[in-house]
């Protein structure tokens, strides 16, 4: 086995993301694909059976984009979640906390709509699923670390006129851009918030920074000004990009590579990739699975190098 031609249902793909147990793919049709670990339901695809190839879901036509969160990267408890181009967002995977915004706590083995309309964009973080209507920011989940007394099953208002949302794949989160301005709120264990504490922040905070661009890993953080990464956060396995330091409570540029140059950036559990003006990908951060592209299996921490590749 193996191989493949790239194409799922012989379109081609047009958005991913991926979770630490499964995978979701969008084909130009609008349809979504999904494969991986499926005990929660996740692939939508209407069974708790794992896939190792691509697989169609419910989701036929409309799809712009996709999320596929992992709440618990030791075991899986994944839930995944699909815009489309009607405004509409669809749900399927683990609800245990809410996180699915159905008002209830039943797992979903099939995708179903949870926001009707108006929704341009899509996030999630841990327990807790993000999204902006009409250009405001709306979590469900794991909220009370947020600063509510409880987490909710419904979609809730949390306050904000953003134009840009992510949130940090272990932590319950959020981190947006409002008014250019780079805002945060909830958890922030090891400053990933870039705010010089690991306080939780229970409101909507501003970090100051005024992002090209803004994402984030398991527990570290990272934005692009200026054609520069700048990141804060856990540093475990040199995911920050910055010699010198074992963890970060405030951004600092990054080294070597990172400084100059970079379009684009991508946070992985403990490792982060970045793209540059030049076309070429770098890495760095934890790699024990090969997952940076090193062409070796060990952990790269030191400096940033580009990917490798297989025809």
């Amino acid at each position: 086995m193996g191989g493949g031609t790239g194409l799922l249902g012989g379109k081609k793909v047009i958005a991913v993301d991926g979770g630490s147990v499964h995978s979701l793919a969008v084909t130009e049709d609008g349809a979504v694909w999904a494969t991986g670990s499926n005990a929660e339901g996740a692939l939508g695809i209407n069974s708790t059976s794992n896939k190792t190839s691509f697989t169609k879901t419910n989701i036929t036509s409309g799809a712009i984009a996709v999320v596929a969160a992992t709440d618990n990267y030791d075991g899986g408890k994944s839930s995944s979640y699909v815009l489309k181009s009607d405004g509409s967002v669809w749900a399927a995977g683990l609800d245990s906390n809410g996180q699915l915004g159905t008002e209830t706590l039943d797992d979903k083995k099939s995708f179903v709509q949870v926001i009707p309309r108006g929704a341009t964009a899509i996030a999630a973080s841990y327990y807790t699923a993000l999204a902006l209507v009409d250009g405001s920011v709306y979590g469900t989940g794991n909220i009370k670390h947020l600063g509510f007394a409880t987490d909710s099953s419904a979609w809730r208002e949390l306050g904000l006129l953003a134009t840009a949302i992510a949130g940090n794949k272990m932590i319950a989160n959020v981190l947006a851009v409002s008014s250019g301005l780079f805002a945060v709120r909830g958890a922030n264990p090891y400053g990933e918030f870039g705010l010089g504490n690991t306080t939780t922040q229970t409101d909507w905070t501003s970090t100051g920074k005024t992002p090209d661009y803004m994402g984030a890993g398991y527990y570290h953080t990272f934005y692009l000004s200026g054609g520069a990464l700048y990141t804060t956060g856990g540093n475990s396995f040199g995911q920050l990009g910055r010699n010198g330091v074992t963890g970060s409570l405030v951004f600092g540029v990054s080294t070597g590579q990172g400084g100059s140059n970079v379009v684009a950036a991508a946070g992985g559990g403990f490792h982060t990739l970045i793209l540059k003006n030049n076309g070429k990908v770098y890495g760095r951060g934890a790699n024990s699975y090969g997952q940076i592209g090193m062409g070796i299996d060990v952990n790269w921490p030191d400096t940033w190098d580009a990917v490798n590749y297989d025809e």
